[in-house]
Parts: C-alpha cells; structure tokens; sequence
C-alpha cells in the first residue's frame, strides 16, 4: 500500500518534470558555455584593442619621430648657411685687414691670377690705385711669371676694389676682383653642402 502522505505523480507529469530538469541543465549548460565563450570573445576583442592601441600608438610614435628628423635638418641647414655667412664675413674681414696693412698682399694675389695666363703674348694688369706702387716694386717678380710676354702693363682703375685686380689678355678677361672670389668660394661652399644632403 501507498503511503497516502505521498502524492504520487501521474507518469505524464513526471514525465514532464524529467524533461524540465534535462532542459534547465540544459539551459544551465548553455548559460555557462556561452558566459564562457562570451568571456573568451571579450577578452580577444580587448587584445585586439590594446594591439590596434599599441599599433596606433607606434603609428603616431613614429610620424613624430619623421617630423623631428624632419625639423632638425631644417635647423641643420639653416645652422649650415649662417655658419657660412659668418666664416665667409670673418674672412672677408681678415683679408681685408691683412690687404691695408701690408701692400704686398697684392703681389701674390695678382702672382696667382698671372699663373694660368703665363703663356699669353699681351697682358695688362688692373689694380685699385693705392697698390700700383707694390707691384711696380716686384714687376721683375711678375715678369718671370710670364715667360712669353711681349707686352706687360700694371695700370691702375679707380673701380676696382683694393685687394683684387683684373687681368686683360689678348685671350680675354679674368676678374679676380676679391668680390668675384668671395662669390666663387661661397658658391662652392653651397655646392659642398648640397651633396653632403643628398
């Protein structure tokens, strides 16, 4: 006999109740399989952040470091022109002085603008006023220079700076007026620098 106390299930609805708990297991199952792969995507997805962060960072890391290599040949060659201009002002200053000082400075300028025209026929020579007399003083000096002269003047040219001359041969003209030099050398100096940046 049955203990009345007990209710009995009809088997229908013990059915039920079975399928019920296979179901919340069920559910239970799945709850915690995606909790889980839930938790899996979360964790790439913030790995994946902090790798786009990181690339991104890196990205920008490296557009500042462009833009300082950038600036500092900027400044590289600016530095590079004024350095020039103030070597270029120091010299001119130096030679300048050493021109007034010693008269004879004039003799070995003109010495070394004779020496590519040494095998010409006629050659005159142009000077600033103030430096005929040195170069009257030294004209025999001037004179071995010049093996195959037939005719040789020094006269002197008010417009001609003192320190540089002009030289007239029958094959033309060589200005070697200190203003051309100086021209010369700092256009040199620029030629240097451009391949040093290329």
């Amino acid at each position: 006999h049955l203990n009345n106390e007990r209710k009995v299930l009809p088997s229908e609805e013990f059915s039920k109740i079975l399928e019920a708990q296979d179901l919340i297991a069920h559910i239970k199952q799945s709850s915690t399989d995606y909790r889980e792969q839930v938790a899996k995507e979360c964790e790439r997805i913030k790995e994946k952040a902090q790798e786009e962060g990181f690339t991104e960072g890196l990205n920008r890391w490296n557009e500042q470091l462009a833009l300082l290599e950038q600036e500092t040949e900027t400044v590289k060659n600016e530095m590079q022109k004024i350095i020039i201009n103030l070597a270029m002002k120091a010299a001119k200053k130096i030679v300048g002085q050493e021109i007034e000082q010693n008269p004879k400075a004039i003799v070995g300028i003109v010495s070394n603008t004779l020496k590519p025209v040494s095998q010409h026929h006629k050659i005159t020579i142009y000077v600033h006023p103030s430096s005929i007399q040195a170069l009257e003083n030294h004209k025999e000096d001037l004179l071995k220079i010049m093996e195959h002269a037939k005719s040789f003047s020094i006269e002197e040219k008010d417009d001609i700076k003192l320190g540089g001359c002009v030289i007239e041969t029958e094959a033309g003209i060589i200005n070697a007026e200190l203003d051309q030099q100086w021209q010369a050398l700092e256009a040199a100096f620029q030629t240097l620098i451009k391949k040093q940046d290329s």
